[in-house]
């Protein structure tokens, strides 16, 4: 005679019910929720972004800035990126900081200025910095293209002459 096997035991039923319902759930929530965790409908380039901009930040001296260079600074002036692939707010985990790159839109020179300027409190050695912004997108041929970057000079309101001169 043989055993009743696993799946017709009490035990075995209630195991099934709930492994199937867990695989249900895996599979119903992310449809109805981008983020509960942990099930997550892993929503990387789901608002198809046709346009990025990138920005650099020089110096009085020549420097140049980029998020190659030195990320930390670009984002103390608000310039850095923070798109990863994730629309922001979904799957991140945390609030990243604030910044004029909204990634898939070309902020106006207006706010860009704006924001630097603000942040040049932390920089109260350099007399002003310079914006580069390169907008790269989509050409009518299909391919992306580089646009010729637009630079803005930022002075700094909060610029202190060094002691002494």
């Amino acid at each position: 005679m043989s055993e009743p096997g696993w799946a017709s035991t009490p035990r075995g039923r209630k195991e099934l019910l709930v492994v199937g319902l867990f695989c249900a759930t895996f599979a119903v929530v992310p449809l109805l929720t981008t983020e509960l965790y942990p099930f997550s409908r892993a929503p990387m380039f789901a608002d198809a972004p046709r346009l990025y901009c990138d920005y650099g930040v020089r110096l009085p001296d020549g420097r140049q800035i980029t998020d190659e260079t030195d990320k930390a600074t670009l984002t103390k002036l608000g310039v850095q990126r923070n798109y990863w692939g994730n629309p922001l707010g979904v799957g991140v985990g945390y609030e990243p900081p604030p910044t004029v790159d909204d990634f898939g839109k070309v902020a106006d020179k207006e706010f860009v200025v704006e924001m630097v300027a603000k942040r040049l409190e932390q920089f109260p050695d350099w007399r002003y910095v310079e914006v580069v912004r390169t907008v790269v997108r989509p050409a009518a041929d299909g391919l992306i293209v580089r646009e010729p970057g637009e630079t803005w000079r930022v002075n700094n309101p909060y610029y202190k002459r060094a002691r002494g001169s």
